[in-house]
């Protein structure tokens, strides 16, 4: 606890909330970072190795490795942390929303015949047995509402293809399996991917995390300086998960003698799968320039205003923004009242 746990502590404090990070991984003991031997630690060394992530990562993402070993099931591993479970019950714990990764993904049982060699019968895969129950178990089938999912490919690709023959059925079915647990980002190693299987990946691509298009954008066809530009809309995250960083929807006026980014107040955290309304108002600096300008939005960065988050509609600028029409900028003429 003295040195790894000062380590993670250390990190946390210089680099908690920096831009460049998506996520970072709970990582206690065993190889490769899976977990294997967490029942040999103490309680009281356990909680206090997840609990140094918890406590010294408070905006960058936390996700962590759900134990696939019956010594250790998962609802264990988050006992006396901070780490938020809620159970079909109504019982829960913790706070801290935690998201997990699981390693090994598309260890398929087509057939039930387990493929590759675990010293087991062929009866049962991390991917259709171990991982769901767990996820289940542990209180945390809703944690992806607030945190990452994140995958590993159980060998790779070109392994599936070449030493398992599977056909696109069986790649299909695990895709989908992953997109059913909400599946944000995914790591196929070093490996290549099967021409004939780009489709299929490209697909799932289109399904993983969030993908936002926009439905509708309504607003008034011009707008005083120091007043409100209000807009109606209405957005579809077509994807299997929110987005996770603090990202802003911001609205842009731009011609030719001045350009303004104005940052809407919504939590796009909170766009969950399905439809969202979203009704904002966004305020006009009282020195803004009088004139029409084209009215462009995009999700950007919080500090920068740089547009981060392609969107699954047409009308790109060269720039990241999307342009949504022309608006005109009128004197106010209760300025003098």
């Amino acid at each position: 606890m003295e040195y790894f746990g000062g380590l993670i502590a250390a990190l946390g404090q210089r680099y908690d909330g920096h831009p460049d990070f998506e996520s970072v991984d709970i990582s206690i003991i065993g190889p490769w970072g899976e977990g294997e031997g967490t029942h040999l630690l103490s309680e009281k060394t356990r909680s206090a190795l997840i609990n140094s992530y918890v406590d010294n990562f408070k905006v960058t993402p936390l996700h962590h490795m759900p134990s696939g070993s019956a010594q250790f099931p998962q609802g264990e591993l988050i006992k006396g942390t901070d780490i938020a479970a809620s159970w079909p019950d109504g019982t829960s714990v913790g706070t801290r929303y935690v998201g997990y990764r699981f390693d090994c993904w598309g260890d398929y049982n087509f057939g039930r015949k387990r493929p590759g060699n675990w010293g087991g019968n062929g009866d049962w895969s991390h991917m259709q047995d171990i991982y769901p129950r767990e996820i289940i178990k542990s209180g945390m089938a809703d944690s992806w509402k607030k945190a990452p999912v994140t995958m590993e490919i159980c060998w790779t690709f070109m392994h599936w293809l070449n030493e398992f023959k599977w056909n696109e059925e069986a790649v299909a079915y695990i895709f989908d399996e992953a997109v059913k647990l909400h599946v944000s980002s995914f790591n196929a190693k070093s490996s290549p991917v099967p021409d004939e299987w780009s489709p299929l990946v490209d697909k799932w691509l289109n399904k993983m995390g969030y993908r936002f298009v926009i439905r509708q954008f309504l607003y008034p066809s011009f707008v005083c300086r120091q007043g409100q530009l209000s807009f109606t809309s209405l957005w579809e995250n077509i994807g299997c998960a929110p987005i996770y960083k603090d990202y802003k929807l911001a609205i842009r006026l731009r011609n030719a003698q001045k350009t303004l980014i104005l940052p809407a107040s919504v939590d796009l955290r909170e766009w969950l799968p399905g439809d969202i309304v979203c009704d904002e108002k966004v305020f006009i600096p009282h020195d803004t320039p009088l004139g029409k300008y084209q009215i462009e939005i995009a999700i950007v960065a919080p500090v920068s205003l740089e547009p981060r988050v392609k969107l699954a509609i047409e009308g790109k600028t060269n720039d990241g923004w999307y342009s949504i029409g022309e608006i005109e900028v009128r004197e106010n003429i209760m300025k003098n009242f």
